[in-house]
């Protein structure tokens, strides 16, 4: 929990909670006891604090029209104490599935010492392979549009359940998931409450997480 806490960017910006990571990471010694037994709490009762549940969302524009909610990517400023917790989660369950050989070692998201960089190495490596020996390469590129979104989710509880993941575990991520807002940082777009609400699950910790996850699970089909 120290290293955690210790760990924090500083220069992030606040939750609703109003709690800055600054405070967390300087005073990590003296809060992370009452924090882990927080988090402990939460965890045995399946609760979260209302803030950690609630989210200042701020739209981005990206391009085209203003009056569009579509041109806009929502950043989703929520609790640092909630997403430490997620982070302990996170790092728990690929500890798991990487011990029990649950992940295709072409999974490159989302793992300790892997990237995009990684990955378009393996697959530079791979093509210059079959091109030195005379064998033809056919490559499919393929960008699904609002990706997180289309994901089946009660599919994807069943497959973690499958995978070991479930009890209090499981119902805690459950319940993170039911992310709300709390405050718009665009006076315009607060009309459009509920397409941020959709998007804005999509930057949280574990939600982040479990989106490569059932990528994991299709790719080992």
């Amino acid at each position: 929990m120290f290293k955690k806490l210790k760990s924090l960017k500083t220069d992030k910006v606040q939750g609703p909670d109003n709690i800055s990571a600054k405070l967390l990471a300087t005073t990590a010694d003296l809060l992370a006891r009452p924090v882990y037994m927080i988090f402990k709490k939460s965890l045995q009762e399946g609760v979260l604090p209302v803030d950690w549940k609630a989210a200042n969302v701020s739209p981005i524009h990206k391009s085209g029209s203003k009056t569009s909610p579509s041109n806009y990517r929502p950043i989703s400023l929520t609790s640092h104490v909630c997403k430490v917790m997620e982070s302990l989660f996170r790092d728990e369950i690929v500890q798991h599935l990487e011990f029990n050989g649950l992940i295709n070692d072409s999974q490159h998201g989302f793992r300790k010492g892997r990237s995009c960089l990684t990955n378009l190495l393996t697959f530079l490596d791979k093509v210059s392979g079959y091109v030195d020996t005379g064998t033809d390469v056919d490559v499919i590129f393929l960008d699904f549009a609002k990706a997180f979104d289309k994901v089946p989710h009660q599919r994807l509880i069943g497959k973690v359940q499958n995978h070991g993941i479930d009890g209090k575990v499981l119902n805690w991520i459950l319940i993170g998931y039911q992310v709300g807002f709390k405050e718009f940082k665009s006076k315009e777009l607060a009309q459009h409450g509920k397409w941020l609400l959709a998007e804005c699950l999509k930057v949280q910790v574990l939600g982040l997480f479990c989106f490569s996850f059932i990528l994991m699970i299709w790719m080992t089909r």
